[in-house]
């Protein structure tokens, strides 16, 4: 799967976006409810799917404003020629 590369300033203005702010707010609101709930006495099955649940949360998040691979041009004739 080949995408024409982020750029710094592009990510910067992304994470920056009122949506985006939101998404990254409410991913971790919603994480730790589930570890509240996991830490209130459920069942094994309810813990483990608890667990899952806070995991996908966790690797969303660093998706999200860690790994993206991003690219910084020193000059606006380097970013056309990419």
């Amino acid at each position: 799967m080949s995408r024409d590369p982020i750029l710094k300033s592009d990510w910067h203005d992304w994470k920056q976006h009122p949506i985006t702010k939101a998404l990254i707010h409410d991913l971790t609101a919603l994480r730790e409810q589930y570890k509240e709930d996991m830490a209130n006495g459920h069942s094994e099955e309810d813990f483990k799917r608890f667990q899952g649940i806070c995991q996908g949360f966790l690797d969303s998040l660093e998706y999200i404003t860690h790994d993206f691979d991003v690219v910084e041009f020193n000059s606006e004739e380097e970013k056309n020629e990419h």
